[in-house]
């Protein structure tokens, strides 16, 4: 059986005049890369000129979830 591998969408906002304070991150799980793609962009066009208003940049990242075997690699079950 193949494995299915979602994707982990995270979004992240701060404001570069002091990012440690203002880090705000935010993920969900999408079904394939091409919906994490559709929905980090739907984020950041429902932006807008919203986000010119406050000094604030956001970006968005798509990363495969890791398979079963690699979890059990990352938790040294895989020895």
């Amino acid at each position: 059986m193949e494995a299915f591998l979602p994707y982990l969408l995270i979004l992240v906002g701060w404001n570069p005049a002091s990012p440690a304070d203002s880090m705000e991150v935010a993920q969900s799980l999408q079904p394939s890369r091409e919906a994490c793609e559709a929905q980090g962009a739907a984020f950041m066009a429902g932006l807008g000129r919203a986000a010119d208003k406050v000094a604030a940049q956001h970006r968005y990242f798509c990363v495969e979830a890791p398979s079963p075997a690699d979890y059990d690699a990352l938790i040294g079950r895989g020895q």
